[in-house]
């Protein structure tokens, strides 16, 4: 603390020393897009053991006596100045304000190498100062039991830590919500949504309930139009940040896809070295599941259900990295935002295609839903020292079920040929059809707006934005509805003029191109409960 204000984050690690004589010990390394996380790293020091310098900076050799205890400390820093931006959110950087902090346990904790299944235990002491945090290594003594003495230096890496002065924590039976900020919703509302999610998730893996960390901190856009949400799955839950006009009904799916981060894929095979060549697996699949329960569970609406769908299909339709291979994929995972939304949409695409084939061929004897339980308990019965990925194992679990995808691997991720879905994809519950509309067009520059702050710049006379009265100088205030990349979805902002006055302009977001693409449409039977059955539709 500096002047009542925080500044840093202070660590103190103890453990043995190996009965080698020499622990090498990882600072932290980072996570997503970030690296090299041990620049954050200030006044480390060590006692019982000598440190030896490596080549690496992110690693220190400790020289000491096998069983002898080592303790470390030191003080991690933030690189992030003023409030935390979309921009900053991928790098996963440690978040340290004057009132509070964010960070994920890849970004926190020094640890001893090739110890992942040690037993470890997590204290917090800013009590002292009247702080109180939150994080999924912390035992949770409500009615489902402690979570105290089940955490390994695996789930310290894989945790989350929020706290501060003005933290907010709520609990809706195995949920917690720890949040920091004011948000459009209530956060009472998220904690009982988070735990039907998390219920219905929970059934359909067969296990029982346990302890779950839902972490919310507020990060900011440069324009008023720009609604973000962001988040990574953890050991005990999963961390988000989102701007402040994000709305609950934004979070549901979003909050059921990282719930369902909890089994894929860590509990699928893992992502291997490198997660990036899988990112269709770990992200896409997560996608449709994470629908396909919601919707099945009544969390959903079938309405609703079709809408995100189609809000992916014309994303995926109007995407330029659409034909690129899952190669180029994943090289630009961390630097295209059309490369990185590219895997989560052809890994759901493929999800649905394959789970149709799948029921087809078997006549509804087999799912999609049965090999993923399958590939789980494969993993749990495999040998340790077999590493194979869970996008590499899983081609070979549907073979084991004579289901072969080699084909359709070669054709639409190696190669990147575009997919496209049967019509009775999801059954008699739903068509797929394709359509033709005019390409999505806001009509102004997007960019150019955006950095000057979301003052309109570059409005096309004549567009339809135009001709709703939206005009060049006028300062964007609020996006109130629309589809990005759908242009059939009526857009919706609201705009202050020169002379002060507010106004809402709606308009088609219709360009001068045309675009053909995929869309569902409910049937009759959409909305009955038999398309909620497993292996019947949805």
């Amino acid at each position: 603390m500096e002047s009542g204000q925080l500044t840093s984050l202070a660590v103190k690690l103890t453990f043995e020393a190996d009965e080698s004589g020499v622990t090498t010990l990882r600072l932290p390394d980072g996570y997503g897009s970030g690296r090299d996380f041990w620049k954050n790293v200030r006044d480390l020091e060590v006692s019982g053991a000598r440190v030896v310098d490596t080549s690496e900076p992110g690693l220190r050799k400790l020289q000491a006596r096998g069983g002898r205890r080592i303790a470390v400390r030191y003080r991690i820093v933030s690189p992030l100045s003023g409030e935390p931006r979309i921009e900053d959110a991928s790098t996963y950087q440690p978040v340290i304000r004057p009132r509070w902090f964010y960070a994920v346990g890849s970004a926190l904790f020094a640890l001893p190498y090739a110890r992942d299944d040690a037993p470890a235990r997590f204290v917090w002491n800013g009590g002292r100062i009247g702080m109180p945090a939150a994080s999924d290594l912390q035992a949770d003594r409500g009615e489902f039991g402690s979570l105290s003495g089940a955490i390994t230096l695996r789930d310290v890496r894989n945790s989350a830590l929020v706290g501060g002065w003005d933290l907010s924590i709520i609990r809706s039976g195995v949920v917690r919500v720890a949040s920091i900020g004011a948000f459009r919703f209530d956060m009472a509302e998220a904690a009982q949504l988070s735990e039907r999610i998390v219920t219905a998730q929970t059934a359909f893996w067969g296990d029982r309930p346990r302890p779950f960390l839902i972490t919310i901190v507020p990060h900011h856009a440069s324009s008023p139009l720009s609604t973000s949400w962001q988040g990574t799955g953890r050991s005990g839950g999963f961390a988000t940040r989102l701007t402040p006009n994000v709305e609950l009904r934004d979070l549901t799916f979003f909050f059921a896809h990282e719930n369902f981060h909890r089994w894929n894929s860590s509990a699928l095979g893992g992502q291997g070295s490198d997660g990036r060549p899988g990112f269709w697996f770990s992200e896409g699949f997560t996608d449709f599941f994470a629908l396909r329960l919601m919707v099945r569970s009544g969390v959903m609406s079938p309405h609703d259900f079709a809408d995100v769908w189609n809000g992916m299909l014309a994303a995926y339709a109007a995407s330029p990295a659409r034909t690129l291979p899952n190669g180029e994929i994943a090289a630009r995972f961390w630097t295209d935002p059309h490369a990185k939304r590219m895997a989560y949409q052809r890994g759901a695409l493929l999800a649905a295609l394959w789970d149709w084939k799948i029921r087809r061929e078997r006549g509804g004897a087999l799912s999609l839903d049965d090999l993923l339980r399958a590939q789980r308990r494969a993993v749990a019965a495999r040998d340790p020292s077999d590493q194979t990925p869970a996008f590499v194992l899983f081609p070979k679990i549907a073979a084991a079920h004579d289901v072969d995808l080699t084909a359709d691997i070669a054709r639409y991720l190696d190669r990147g040929e575009p997919i496209e879905l049967p019509a009775d994809v999801f059954g008699p519950c739903a068509t797929v059809q394709w359509r033709e509309q005019p390409d999505y067009d806001r009509g102004w520059d997007v960019a150019a707006t955006s950095r000057a702050g979301g003052v309109v710049t570059g409005l096309r006379e004549g567009s339809p934005a135009w001709r709703a009265g939206l005009r060049n100088g006028m300062r964007l205030l609020e996006r109130i509805a629309g589809r990005p990349e759908d242009s059939s979805v009526e857009a919706a902002v609201r705009a202050r003029a020169g002379d002060g006055t507010e106004q809402i302009y709606r308009f088609k977001p219709e360009g001068r191109g045309r675009v053909s693409l995929q869309h569902m449409t409910l049937t009759d039977l959409g909305a009955g409960p038999r398309c909620r059955e497993p292996g019947a539709g949805f």
